[in-house]
């Protein structure tokens, strides 16, 4: 009797000491043989395009190429991707205990990268990138009101020239400039100068005199637009006065006011309009709209210098990011109940960083991860997943908007190349050395496409980033 009770609890032990271990093991808890003791680690997710490559963390050669996943003891590391015939992917990286580290953006460069021309676009003075990464939609010097729009997944390149026949009316000056596609590729907004304004105009982007003048149709002075996320039909405008509106062009309506005295706005994905508004007192406050309601309502932010705004949904949690001249500032949100509701506010500081000059844009990227402000010389990151902050400068200044092949890269032309870095300003690389308006990544990341310069004239380049 009293051998089996031993036997017993000698099983139940050691049940009890497997069942505590494989927990220990799943929760990232290892045994440090540096410091002798168990240690709970960080999953670090490694991917890679093209997959296939050799994992290198500090001087550890994985033992499983990409995609791959392994925990790591918390720390910090040089992570090295390589593949035969690419350059090599280096980042410095923290890992940190019980977290998730994704590397999964790691853009593989070919050692040489060939760069053809495929097509012969004129003389290009403008270009503007689709968002599934297909089209170009340019314009020339020989003809400035006519919108060109060409495939980059067809056989032959075909190009839809789109005449647009408000353009022709007196008193157009200039040509006309492409501001936004919508987010299926389908349509787009346009501004041309005239002698009277600013006129703006929606269209379909491959069907000729299909334009509308919103601003001669619906009697309105527009200071910027965008098209609303709910409808691809509505669009959102800032009138010179201030005032934000919704157009429908379906409905051939236009709304009353929703908010009045607004010096910007951007969208928190596709449910509420962020602005920055200068009340009756001269301050300068944050507010939302929530999309379909006529009430908008302010922020707990109290910062009245602040020049622009812009919100995101990240893991179910909202943030606002604002800039004044000298700083960012990131505030993470308990709630955005609908802005009709008197639910209370609250906002807590996540991170507020100098930067670097005055700001010229403010922007999410990465499906939220990143805040982005931008200025002449270059731009600063916030990393909501990681709480990092950087500073990326350009090798020449620029004009406009940073531009992004996805998520995690921006690109910009320097004064001889395409230049690509990722949001943190790493693994910045030269693509091709010609100067440009334009460039996409196609979506199975084989190719980017650019609109440049060779010679005398701009054509459409093919630059392989994947080897057969």
């Amino acid at each position: 009797m009293i051998q089996r009770t031993v036997v017993y609890t000698l099983m139940t032990t050691a049940t009890v000491g497997l069942v505590t271990a494989l927990v220990l093991v799943m929760l990232g808890y290892r045994f440090n043989r540096e410091s002798n003791t168990i240690q709970q680690g960080g999953l670090v997710q490694f991917i890679s395009r093209p997959n296939g490559a050799t994992i290198t963390v500090g001087q550890a050669e994985l033992a499983n190429k990409t995609p791959n996943k392994v925990t790591i003891n918390p720390g910090s590391y040089e992570v090295s991707m390589q593949r035969e015939g690419y350059l090599p992917w280096t980042k410095q990286v923290s890992v940190q205990a019980g977290r998730v580290l994704w590397l999964n953006y790691a853009q593989l460069v070919p050692e040489t990268i060939e760069t053809s021309s495929v097509a012969t676009l004129g003389a290009a003075t403008q270009a503007v990138a689709s968002p599934n990464s297909r089209y170009f939609a340019y314009t020339t010097s020989a003809d400035p009101f006519v919108l060109r729009v060409i495939d980059t997944r067809s056989s032959q390149y075909e190009t839809t020239n789109v005449s647009l026949s408000e353009t022709s009316e007196s008193g157009a000056q200039n040509g006309v400039t492409i501001r936004e596609w919508s987010s299926d590729s389908q349509r787009m907004l346009l501004s041309r100068k005239r002698t009277n304004g600013t006129a703006w105009l929606y269209t379909e982007a491959t069907k000729s005199n299909t334009e509308v003048n919103l601003s001669s149709t619906y009697d309105v002075s527009i200071r910027t637009a965008m098209f609303d996320p709910r409808s691809h039909d509505r669009v959102i405008i800032q009138t010179t006065d201030g005032d934000v509106r919704i157009i429908d062009t379906a409905n051939q309506s236009i709304s009353t006011v929703l908010v009045n005295r607004v010096d910007s706005f951007s969208l928190i994905d596709s449910k509420d309009i962020v602005y920055v508004r200068t009340n009756l007192a001269k301050q300068r406050k944050v507010g939302y709209l929530t999309l379909g309601k006529t009430v908008g309502r302010e922020l707990p932010i109290s910062d009245t210098t602040v020049s622009r705004v812009a919100g995101v949904t990240y893991f179910a949690t909202d943030y606002i990011a604002i800039t004044t001249k000298t700083r960012m500032v990131v505030y993470r949100m308990n709630d955005l109940p609908s802005s009709d509701s008197d639910t209370p506010i609250t906002a807590s500081i996540v991170s507020s960083q100098s930067i670097d000059a005055a700001p010229t844009n403010l922007s999410w990227q990465g499906n939220g991860r990143f805040s982005v402000v931008e200025y002449a010389g270059g731009f600063n990151t916030f990393d909501n997943e990681l709480l990092n902050y950087s500073s990326t400068k350009f090798s020449s200044k620029q004009n406009g908007k940073l531009r992004w092949l996805d998520g995690y890269h921006a690109y910009y032309f320097s004064a001889k190349a395409l230049q690509v870095v990722e949001f943190d300003g790493a693994n910045s690389y030269s693509i091709n050395q010609t100067r440009g308006l334009a460039a996409l990544l196609t979506n199975d990341g084989k190719y980017i496409y650019s609109v440049a310069k060779q010679g005398d004239t701009f054509k459409l380049l093919r630059s392989q980033m994947i080897l057969n």
